[in-house]
């Protein structure tokens, strides 16, 4: 009686009950904040070595050349990014966090960790895999020839193959319901995986075309472009000649100025590909002279046009075309070595100050005489040399690869087929001068025939400003400068000019015209001086991507103008791809030929760079 009276008026059992059941609650709220805090701490290790891994590949991809890939650098960065990422999956599906995986909302943050660190762990050991089997293949035939060199880039694409098939299966997990960074990250993740698998699927149809081209017969009309007096996304073609390649072997043949190489007048009209191009270029004859060809940046337009040319006056049926600059010769000798040509050595270091000025020196200004065309015309000769050296084969596989890539990615290498695998081949090289719909590009065009393109230098400035409509406002202001260094009686006449059918022109003044080639979705588009508008002396559509705009423009050495570009994008439009234009500086100013800026980023035009906002 009274135990039940001490029971029921808190006596001593009653008092041990509640204090066990305190102590179980106590203990138990302990295990859960422990278990939860463990549970904190994986994921923060998860996330702590998923952005080891990435800062590891993102500071590779500042670094590494392809010829360190190339050479087994790439591997190692792969492997230590690899291990990061293997370290944050273990830590993202540890035992402690499965609990969590029946609550709502929680297992998709869990479940999107997880699955990104797996993702990234996949990609970096799929990358470090492809890599050593190129290298591995590179280093069994170091200097291939003829035939070897056609079984190394079918080698190439049986990698590429299998690589892209494994990057498919990747999968990043669903991105609904994601916290914010959770969500900013699996979208910045899936962008990069994108942009990878979109890079593989070029690489295997470079391969696939490049096995085509290679193993021939072929023959491809190959010209000779100058910088130093620059059409619109190359220099001016200034001689040409045919390139013959057959099972791995190329032979380059007589190399022809462009002067003494017109197509009979009106034997090929402008517009017989596009008839954009015959509207918005007729007027300036580009089919009569291929020196005047170059108008526009669309080599898929330019590149037939030229083969209509070469047939009409009198060249071979021919499967494709190739451009080469003084750019992409020297990044070739660079690799290869240097050449003589008729007593003189040309070596990457030389090339540009001998190809842009010393060429010109003791030449009189009348390039009409043939004698003159034949003294002027080194560049050609020395391509023919560096060609046949790229032939004998002493150069390291790497070195030629990162001098190819160089060169193809600023432009300064164009190639083009009338062949589909081919052609498909040249743009997923990213050496088709093709530029998406999307893209911009900005240039000047020489129409003095003086050589002073070398002396223009660009800073440009791009803002863009999100409408209440949501559309953007975007102005791109492009400051250009003539920049040659005084006194300007160091360089030849030639080069400074003027010609005796410029009645305007004065020795070192730079004319020609201002253009933009702005991307498919661009409406109301101006180009504007000190805040006023300038007429277009080209305005209008450009083929099914682009719009076209250009103004007149002439400096005086020293002076510098501020073109402004304003056009507006629509609201779903966030994003603008800038394209390189292969301009080149005389190597005495020290610096890239354009400069860009859009608020903190900042990049110049030696390759494409895309801007988001």
């Amino acid at each position: 009686m009274s135990l039940c009276h001490s029971d029921a008026t808190g006596g001593p059992y009653h008092q041990i009950v509640k204090s066990r059941r305190k102590l179980f609650w106590l203990v138990g709220a302990t295990i859960f904040v422990a278990w939860v805090g463990f549970a904190a701490l994986k994921l923060l290790d998860a996330r702590k070595h998923a952005q080891a891994g990435l800062a590891r590949l993102e500071a590779a991809r500042d670094e590494l050349k392809s010829k360190d890939l190339l050479e087994g650098r790439g591997e190692q960065v792969l492997g230590e990014a690899n291990a990061e990422f293997e370290l944050a999956r273990d830590s993202s599906s540890n035992w402690l966090l499965q609990p969590f995986r029946l609550v709502p909302f929680v297992s998709q943050q869990i479940g999107s960790v997880d699955s990104l660190a797996a993702g990234a762990a996949d990609i970096t050991r799929i990358g470090g895999g492809a890599l050593r089997d190129v290298r591995t293949e590179f280093d069994r035939v170091d200097r291939p020839q003829g035939k070897d060199r056609v079984a190394m880039v079918r080698k190439m694409r049986t990698i590429a193959d299998a690589t892209k098939t494994e990057l498919a299966s990747i999968s990043l997990g669903p991105n609904r319901y994601l916290l914010p960074a959770l969500r900013n990250a699996h979208a910045k993740f899936d962008d990069n995986l994108g942009d990878l698998r979109g890079t593989v699927s070029g690489l295997v149809d470079a391969s696939a075309g490049l096995v085509d081209f290679m193993t021939g017969p072929r023959r491809y009309l190959v010209i000779a472009a100058n910088n130093t007096e620059m059409g619109v996304g190359s220099g001016a073609f200034l001689s040409l000649g045919e390139l013959v390649i057959r099972d791995g072997r190329f032979e380059l043949g007589e190399m022809l100025p462009a002067k003494v190489l017109q197509p009979p007048a009106g034997s090929v009209a402008p517009g017989r590909y596009d008839s954009d191009f015959g509207d918005r270029f007729g007027v300036y004859s580009p089919t009569a002279d291929f020196r005047s060809l170059a108008q526009t940046a669309r080599f898929d337009v330019l590149a037939p046009l030229a083969l209509d040319m070469w047939k009409a006056r009198g060249g071979s049926t021919v499967d494709g075309v190739l451009v080469l600059d003084p750019v992409a010769l020297k990044g070739l000798l660079g690799a290869t070595g240097p050449v003589t040509v008729e007593g003189k050595q040309y070596s990457a270091d030389n090339l540009l100050q001998e190809i842009f000025v010393e060429q010109y020196r003791g030449l009189e200004i009348n390039p009409a005489r043939t004698e003159q065309v034949e003294r002027r015309d080194k560049l050609s000769k020395v391509a023919r040399a560096a060609i046949q050296q790229l032939e004998d084969g002493n150069w390291k596989t790497a070195d030629l690869v990162e001098a190819l890539r160089v060169a193809g990615v600023g432009r300064h290498i164009l190639a083009w087929s009338a062949r589909t695998v081919e052609q498909k081949g040249w743009l997923g090289a990213n050496v088709g001068g093709y530029v998406g719909p999307e893209g911009m590009l900005v240039a000047v065009q020489n129409r003095a025939g003086n050589k002073l393109d070398q002396f223009l230098t660009m800073d440009n400035t791009i803002t863009t400003d999100v409408q209440p409509d949501n559309s953007t406002k975007v102005v791109v202001d492009v400051r250009i400068m003539n920049s040659i260094p005084l006194p300007i009686e160091q360089f030849p006449p030639y080069v400074l000019g003027p010609y005796g059918f410029d009645p305007t022109g004065e020795a070192g003044k730079y004319e020609g015209s201002f253009g933009v080639e702005l991307p498919k979705d661009a409406g109301y588009y101006t180009i504007k001086v000190a805040g006023k508008q300038v007429p277009f002396t080209v305005g209008g559509p450009n083929g099914p991507d682009h719009h076209v705009l250009g103004a007149n423009l002439a400096l005086q050495p020293g002076e510098s103008i501020t073109m402004s570009v304003q056009f507006t994008l629509p609201a779903k439009a966030r994003n603008l791809f800038v394209a390189p234009t292969a301009r080149a500086l005389h190597p005495m100013l020290g610096r890239p030929a354009t400069l860009w800026t859009h608020g903190n980023d900042r990049w110049n035009d030696e390759k494409s760079h895309s801007i988001k906002w």
